[in-house]
């Protein structure tokens, strides 16, 4: 699947009074003023009618031609639902249909190709389906600290890391349906669903790809995404690891190495856990954490033993 949720798109260009028009018949054109005095206006309209704000945003600025689209739901644009993933084939489809929309509410033509418009922010998510246990991996998932990020648990239905305006973040998929009212089919696809969802700057997409300008096109592949995603999976410490019980996580450190060191990576989860983390050296914390990655196990201590989250690349 193409990991994509919200994204925005942009280009400059000419809209024509005949679709600026229209733009200002569905929403008042806002004025802005310059520090140097000058005036700029910018044009809104939502695709499909004011009503939904899940539909894509048009925005047009005349002065500067700049023109942004910025789509708060990429699958349920597609696919009618939050929940329905995208695949590489549904990609031409998408570009059509923005395009017939833009042409048929605004006789808006687009001179850029879709796929060419510059991408300067978006978030990308995946979908563990995990059954019951949505609530035990936020347990545990509220204990892990990430280096320069503060972490926050809202309720143990969401936990995410912030570092400025970048969230790396982990909730409860079901809960949000219901909270936003959501339709009645996406309620039922969120059971058991937990999202793991970043929110990405220019820089961090910039880093998805391999040559030249961060275009819509070059996003829109499942490697990509993927790839992304496993970045900040694995910034956490949570990509692919066993998260386990303290009885089971010291069983297998000493099987592995010895009874001791078994002992001293335990205790050292535990205290981090606990706030007590910060008294343990810098170099001691990242041998332990490499220990653990080795046996394959996430530095967390849980209630239960819990099945790796992994994503296929």
């Amino acid at each position: 699947m193409i990991g994509i949720d919200s994204i925005r798109i942009k280009t400059k260009g000419v809209v024509s009074t005949n679709t600026r028009n229209k733009m200002a018949e569905q929403q008042k054109v806002t004025t802005h003023r310059n520090p140097d005095e000058s005036v700029y206006n910018t044009y809104k309209y939502r695709l499909g009618g004011p009503g939904d704000n899940r539909m894509p945003l048009l925005l047009y600025t005349q002065e500067s031609g700049k023109i942004e689209l910025s789509i708060p739901s990429l699958p349920y644009f597609i696919q009618g639902s939050c929940l329905t993933p995208i695949r590489e084939a549904d990609v031409p489809l998408f570009y059509q249909k923005i395009s017939e929309r833009l042409a048929e509410e605004l006789d808006y033509a687009v001179e850029e190709t879709i796929d060419n418009w510059i991408v300067p922010k978006m978030d990308i998510y995946h979908d563990f389906h995990v059954g019951n246990d949505v609530r035990n991996y936020l347990r545990a998932l509220k204990e892990v600290s990430v280096p320069t990020y503060k972490t926050w648990n809202i309720n143990n239905e969401t936990v995410y890391w912030r570092n400025g305006s970048r969230d790396i973040k982990f909730y409860d998929k079901h809960v949000e349906c219901i909270e936003a009212r959501k339709t009645a089919m996406e309620i039922e696809q969120s059971e058991g669903v937990l999202r793991f969802e970043v929110q990405l700057k220019t820089s961090d997409i910039q880093s998805g790809v391999k040559d030249g300008a961060v275009t819509l096109g070059t996003l829109m592949s499942e490697e990509v995404t993927n790839n992304l995603l496993n970045k900040y999976l694995s910034k956490i410490d949570m990509n692919n690891l066993l998260i386990t019980t303290e009885e089971e996580m010291r069983t297998t450190l000493a099987e592995r190495y010895d009874s001791k060191r078994a002992h001293d990576i335990v205790s050292f989860i535990k205290a981090k856990q606990s706030g007590y983390g910060e008294v343990i050296s810098r170099s001691t914390e990242h041998r332990y954490m490499t220990d653990l990655r080795r046996v394959g196990l996430a530095p967390v201590i849980a209630e239960k033993q819990l099945p790796p989250l992994a994503i296929a690349i």
